[in-house]
């Protein structure tokens, strides 16, 4: 499975490139097509699991929705996480805010604060960029599980 074998679905792909990158383990769900990628995550050595460091919802498009588009090509996402370095960069000041603020507003465990960080800064490394902006933040904050969804597990 390739990741233009898959149309639409653009946040999905993209978590699952973080996830492939960073080595994070990624959980899909909802009613789309999550048996996909959950196989293109397979494919390309990504570990499927529950409770994960990332979790992104598969939904499920209304048939009037027709989207041909495969997205990026599976040979450039595939280049930007085989090109991916690891490196330890710094907290802006306004991320640190942004991830205090997002974690109690959301009620998420130090344990899950800390893997929010770790996400964003996995994104800021594959930007390219020299320190974890707010913008990393946010969108590793879009991966997280809610704290109630341990308690339910």
């Amino acid at each position: 499975m390739r990741f233009d074998d898959i149309s639409g679905s653009f946040h999905v792909k993209r978590a699952l490139e973080v996830a492939a990158a960073g080595g994070h383990t990624i959980r899909f769900f909802g009613e789309g097509q999550t048996e996909a990628f959950e196989q293109l995550a397979r494919d390309i050595g990504v570990v499927v699991a529950s409770p994960a460091d990332i979790t992104v919802e598969v939904p499920l498009l209304p048939p009037w929705w027709k989207s041909d588009d495969p997205g990026e090509p599976h040979e450039r996402i595939m280049g930007r996480i085989e090109a991916y370095v690891a490196r330890d960069l710094p907290m802006g000041e306004l991320a640190e805010t942004v991830l205090r603020a997002g974690c109690a507003y959301r009620s998420l465990t130090p344990s899950q604060a800390r893997q929010v960080a770790s996400v964003a800064l996995t994104i800021a490394n594959l930007a390219g960029d020299q320190e974890v902006h707010a913008a990393y933040v946010m969108e590793a904050m879009q991966y997280a599980r809610e704290a109630s969804y341990d308690s339910e597990s």
